[in-house]
């Protein structure tokens, strides 16, 4: 998750058309997804494309930009390797389903309660 965000960060904050849109990239707290946050208000479909050459960028990498005690507070946890095997991963499923109308839409699940009625909002 670390090396894909900075590595996906720094693409969506140098690509022509997209990187005075880009507002943030990063990882959501139980590193089960990112957020991407644009100006403005779009469709998935319109993003479609970005997303996808975002994964599709991180084979091109030989190192993780920023990955340095200097830049990074948490340097150590990088992993390239296992970055571009998610991201290939990420990107093969996007080309497969690209038509499958589903993939636009945000997962709706019952959300989870816990044993003293509180309602967990992270699901």
């Amino acid at each position: 998750m670390h090396s894909l965000e900075h590595i996906i960060a720094t693409y969506l904050r140098n690509d022509k058309k997209w990187k005075d849109e880009v507002i943030y990239w990063g990882p959501m707290g139980c590193l089960t997804g990112f957020y991407l946050i644009l100006k403005g208000n779009r469709k998935p479909q319109e993003i479609y494309q970005l997303i996808l050459d975002s994964f599709l960028e991180v084979e091109k990498y030989n190192e993780v930009p920023g990955a340095t005690e200097v830049n990074c507070g948490n340097y150590l946890l990088h992993n390239l390797g296992m970055a571009k095997w998610y991201a290939k991963e990420f990107s093969d499923y996007l080309k497969n389903n690209k038509d499958n109308p589903l993939i636009f839409e945000y997962p709706k699940t019952k959300r989870l309660v816990t044993d003293d009625g509180n309602n967990f909002y992270d699901s």
